[in-house]
């Protein structure tokens, strides 16, 4: 009863922390600001823009509609599937070249967006399942014992001992087998191969596969901050247990 008691409790801690890392990462923009300054991502937007055959003068944009493009397609993923693609579609950004606005995503990219909403859909309905079941059998378990809910065995750290093994594992077969491999590997397991996904997110700035390296660097950013939030969020849980 024990190992069912912390499983249960494990897998319920587990997609609390993702659910609550989650909105909270969410809620600062994905602290997009920070990593594109770190990423100088205005400098790639200088340099490949004037080459994108999708967007004309996408280069003289600014910084600060560049963050406001990044929350707004952030924002609209996030939407019931059925606003999703107009709100992506109705993104636009002007140019000095045209007195007219232009579309910021062209439908390859809208398509792909919407397959990162329904995946995000999929995964908060996982997790919210997996919270109630977790709950659910975690309370039946203890009321099944005769017994203190101190003889059952059930120690609290254990559950965020494992937790923090796992993400430990995570991070370190990432690093193994390289970040680029797992994203392209993830990529073909959860998007349908008939829609395109190779423009990666440097296709909003620029057409220039070159400029790659920048996606790939953001991802990883952003892979990196949920991990830690999921982290702190378990040490924090863990230290409160013992005061």
């Amino acid at each position: 009863m024990r190992v069912l008691t912390t499983l249960s409790a494990l897998f319920l801690s587990l997609a609390l922390a993702f659910i609550i890392s989650w909105q909270a990462i969410s809620s600062v923009n994905f602290a997009y600001p920070v990593w594109y300054q770190v990423l100088e991502i205005n400098k790639t937007i200088a340099k490949y823009g004037p080459q994108n055959q999708y967007r004309s003068g996408f280069e003289s944009t600014t910084q600060t509609q560049h963050i406001q493009f990044f929350a707004e397609i952030a924002q609209s993923i996030e939407l019931p599937l059925e606003q999703v693609k107009p709100a992506l579609q109705a993104i636009e950004y002007s140019s000095k070249e045209a007195s007219f606005n232009n579309p910021l995503l062209h439908n390859a990219e809208v398509q792909h967006l919407y397959d990162v909403a329904v995946l995000l859909e999929h995964i908060q309905m996982v997790c919210y399942v997996t919270l109630s079941i977790s709950v659910l059998v975690f309370l039946l378990s203890l009321r099944r014992q005769a017994m203190p809910q101190t003889a059952v065995g059930f120690r609290v750290k254990d559950v965020y001992l494992i937790m923090l093994f796992l993400l430990l594992v995570g991070l370190v077969l990432v690093a193994i087998i390289g970040f680029e491999t797992v994203f392209y590997q993830l990529h073909e397991w959860v998007f349908p191969a008939e829609n395109q996904w190779f423009f990666l997110l440097s296709r909003v700035f620029n057409d220039h596969l070159n400029a790659s390296a920048k996606p790939f660097c953001l991802y990883r950013w952003f892979v990196t901050f949920l991990y830690a939030h999921c982290s702190v969020f378990n040490c924090v849980c863990f230290t409160a247990h013992f005061i």
